[in-house]
C-alpha cells in the first residue's frame, strides 16, 4: 500500500510556452528531446514552478529562468539523450542550489524533472492535447520505473474516466492517487494548471509520483483585421497563452506563415464567427472599414457574455459609435463595456509595436480582473495514509 505525503503547490496558469504542439511537431520529425519541468522551488528563483522546456540536440523551446542554470540545464538534457534508450522514456530529477550549482545571485533552490521522450507514437501526448482544451484532466507521471511500465509512465485521467482507469493501472497505489486526482480534478476557479508531487512517506526522496491539473485555460482571442497593427498584435499575442482566430476578408493581407496557436480565416461575413465563439473570449476590432468595425461592435456587444472588446480608434471615434450603438436600440451599459480607445493608459505612441504591447498588457490585467491567480493550494490531509 502507499503510503503518502504531498507536496501541493495550488493553482497557477499554465506556463507560456505551449509546449504540446511543439513536442507532436518533434515526434512527428522523429526528433528525440527531453522535456525539462520545474516541480519545485524555494526562496528566490527566476521562474515559478511550472515553468517549461523542451530541448533536442540542436534547439531549445522555452525557458526555466535563463542563465547558467538553463545552461547547465541543457547541457544535462543533452547528456540524457546521447545516452537515453531510444525506446523507453528515462526521468531524471535533480536539484539545483543556485548560488552554489549555477553561481546565480537569486541564491534559491530548483528541483527539475528531465524526461526524455523517444520519437514513438505516444498515446498520452494526443489524449492530453484532446482533454486540456474542452475539460480539466490530470496527468499522472510515475517516478518509479516499475509503475504504469504499460502507459510510458504516465496516464491522462477525466473526471468521466477517473474510478476504471486508476483502478486498471495503479494497483495497489489506486487508494491513494484516486483521491488525490478526484480532488484536482474539482478544484475551482480558472488557473487551471497545477502540480503536487507524491511522496511514499514523509521526508522521502524521491517522490513517487507527479501529479499535473491541465486544464481549458488559454484564453481565446477572435481578431478582425489583418493590417500593420493586426500584424503586431499577433506578433506579441502570439506569445502569450492563448489560441487566436484570425479575420480578414482580403487573403493577401495574411503572411505566408503564422505562429502555431493561431489560425486565419478569410472570410467578408462575421455573424457565424461571433455566434460560434466560446463564452469568456477576448475580442479586437481594427478592420479598414469603419462601417464593418460598428456592425461588428454590434453584434459583439449584443452577444453579451465576452471577456473582452476592443475597439481601434480614438475618443471621438469611440463617441459616434456609441451615439449610433444606442441608436441601434443598446443601452448605456451595454455600450460602456466596448473599450476604446486601446491599450492601457499613459502610452501615447501609435507605432504598431507599441499599440500592440499597450494592447496585450490591457488584455492581460482584464484577463487577471476576471480570473483572479489565487495560492489556494488544496489541502490533502485527510485524504492521504501516513
Amino acid at each position: 500500500m502507499l503510503a503518502c505525503s504531498t507536496a501541493c503547490y495550488g493553482s497557477f496558469r499554465t506556463p507560456v510556452i505551449d509546449w504540446i504542439p511543439i513536442l507532436q511537431t518533434l515526434l512527428g520529425r522523429q526528433v528525440a528531446c527531453v522535456l525539462v519541468l520545474l516541480v519545485q522551488a524555494k526562496g528566490s528563483t527566476p521562474r515559478d514552478v511550472g515553468a517549461r522546456m523542451i530541448v533536442t540536440q540542436s534547439k531549445s523551446f522555452g525557458s526555466i529562468g535563463g542563465g547558467t542554470l538553463e545552461y547547465r540545464v541543457i547541457e544535462e538534457a543533452r547528456r540524457l539523450l546521447k545516452s537515453g534508450s531510444d525506446q523507453k522514456p528515462v526521468r531524471h530529477l535533480r536539484t539545483w542550489h543556485l548560488g552554489a550549482d549555477a553561481g546565480q545571485c537569486c541564491g534559491g533552490e530548483c528541483t527539475l524533472l528531465l524526461e526524455t521522450v523517444p520519437p514513438l507514437n505516444h498515446a498520452w501526448l494526443d489524449q492530453l492535447q484532446h482533454y486540456q482544451d474542452s475539460a480539466p484532466c490530470v496527468m499522472v507521471t510515475s517516478l518509479n520505473a516499475s509503475a504504469l511500465s504499460a502507459y510510458d509512465g504516465k496516464l491522462i485521467i477525466t473526471e468521466y474516466l477517473a474510478g476504471d482507469v486508476i483502478k486498471e493501472s495503479l494497483a495497489d497505489d489506486q487508494e491513494i492517487i484516486a483521491p488525490l486526482v478526484r480532488t484536482l480534478l474539482a478544484s475551482p476557479g480558472k488557473a487551471a494548471y497545477s502540480l503536487q508531487l507524491v511522496y511514499r512517506k514523509p521526508g522521502d526522496t524521491p517522490p513517487a509520483y507527479l501529479l499535473e491539473r491541465y486544464g481549458p485555460d488559454m484564453f481565446r482571442l477572435v481578431l478582425f483585421g489583418a493590417g500593420h497593427v493586426g500584424k503586431a498584435i499577433i506578433r506579441v499575442m502570439s506569445g502569450l497563452p492563448c489560441h487566436i482566430t484570425w479575420i480578414d476578408g482580403r487573403p493577401d493581407m495574411f503572411p505566408a506563415t503564422v505562429p502555431h496557436n493561431v489560425t486565419t480565416i478569410v472570410s467578408d461575413t462575421h455573424d457565424r464567427i461571433i455566434a460560434d465563439a466560446q463564452p469568456g473570449t477576448f475580442f479586437l476590432v481594427m478592420t479598414h472599414s469603419h462601417p464593418l468595425d460598428l456592425d461588428l461592435c454590434e453584434h459583439i456587444l449584443r452577444r453579451g457574455d465576452f471577456a473582452y472588446l476592443g475597439l481601434i480608434g480614438s475618443k471621438t471615434k469611440r463617441e459616434r459609435f456609441t451615439k449610433r450603438l444606442i441608436q441601434k436600440g443598446l443601452g448605456q451599459g451595454v455600450v460602456r463595456r466596448l473599450t476604446c480607445p486601446i491599450g492601457i493608459r499613459d502610452i501615447p505612441d501609435k507605432d504598431p509595436g507599441v499599440i500592440a504591447v499597450a494592447v496585450a498588457a490591457q488584455i492581460l490585467q482584464q484577463r487577471n480582473t476576471i480570473a483572479p491567480v489565487t495560492d489556494t493550494a488544496v489541502t490533502l490531509a485527510t485524504l492521504v495514509k501516513v
